[in-house]
């Protein structure tokens, strides 16, 4: 790893992680922290730390996120940073498997995402979870599950249903069109 340091983990889904495990090599991090996202773009320290000690060190997280990573900001040693293993913990949030369904901003599972499992979401419960009005572009849905997409808030307007990962939604007229959302899942 180089001296910048900043292994990332894709949990696949939006996890409650409750810790990280860092197993350190020789060139450990003095000061580090440890940063959760929802996007992979935006990202906010869980935990920081100036006093490091090298060898295994497990860190309290206690955030929601789809991404985890350490960066490095002090190294120890002149060798920068080397991780043996850089473990998270946590529980999954939205059910069994994969999660649920991941609605994007942009095209091509771009821009600003995030995850729902099973339920209804109106337009205050997508903003909740950082997805603005009229904004979703393109969506991965799981095997086993279904999303409609409705043109208004409280279900009603046109709908549109998916049942497969859709890397652009303007073919089905909904890109930018959907403000409220329900997800279904078969198991």
């Amino acid at each position: 790893m180089s001296r910048a340091g900043r292994p990332r983990v894709d949990l696949g889904a939006e996890y409650a992680v409750s810790a990280a495990v860092l197993n350190w090599e020789v060139a450990y991090g003095k000061a580090y922290r440890i940063q959760v996202s929802d996007d992979s773009t935006h990202w906010t320290d869980a935990y920081s730390t100036t006093t490091g000690q090298g060898g295994t060190e497990t860190v309290s997280v206690n955030k929601n996120a789809r991404y985890v990573r350490m960066q490095g900001v002090t190294p120890a040693t002149q060798y920068g940073y080397s991780l043996w293993e850089f473990e998270i913990y946590g529980t999954a949030l939205a059910g069994p498997g994969t999660g649920g369904a991941t609605v994007y901003g942009d095209a091509g599972y771009g821009g600003p995402s995030a995850t729902f499992g099973a339920g209804s979401y109106d337009l205050p419960a997508l903003q909740a979870k950082g997805i603005d009005n009229d904004s979703i572009s393109s969506l991965r849905v799981p095997a086993g599950y279904t999303v409609t997409g409705y043109s208004d808030a409280g279900f009603s307007g046109t709908a549109w249903t998916y049942s497969s990962d859709t890397t652009e939604l303007t073919a089905s007229g909904s890109n930018d069109m959907i403000s409220s959302l329900r997800v279904t899942s078969g198991s």
